[in-house]
């Protein structure tokens, strides 16, 4: 079933026993992330932004709604990325075209999305595509 969303699913926030609800940790934080992934993975969406390699050389794919993707299985690395700062948790999702009438994914490789970040203290999320 493919769905049509600008951004991946997120499940209702669940609660975490023992964390104070005006803190969310680390663990609360990595949780809501694999809930995220969990349930995009397999499913079929048209993203509007994506990435990828094209000879070594990262590039952005904005997607017109002509590209469908499906979300593969990640790396633990990649979906549990602490990379870009210390507060923030930056998940990105490894991606395989199913559709591209238009061949704007030709010669990529590597494609992933970025999906919602987290922000450990308050679990602010945001949009990172």
């Amino acid at each position: 079933m493919l769905q049509e969303l600008d951004t991946p699913p997120t499940p209702e926030p669940t609660p975490f026993p023992g964390i104070d609800p005006a803190y969310v940790g680390v663990r609360a934080v990595e949780a809501r992330v694999h809930a995220d992934y969990l349930a995009a993975l397999g499913k079929e969406f048209r993203f509007k932004k994506v990435y990828g390699y094209f000879k070594n050389v990262q590039e952005a794919i904005k997607n017109d709604g002509s590209i469908v993707f499906r979300v593969v299985k990640t790396s633990s690395d990649r979906l549990i990325d602490w990379s870009t700062g210390e507060l923030w948790l930056d998940p990105a999702w490894s991606l395989e075209v199913v559709e591209d009438p238009k061949g704007l994914t030709t010669g990529m490789e590597d494609l992933w999305y970025h999906a919602t970040s987290y922000r450990i203290g308050t679990g602010i999320t945001d949009d990172m595509a």
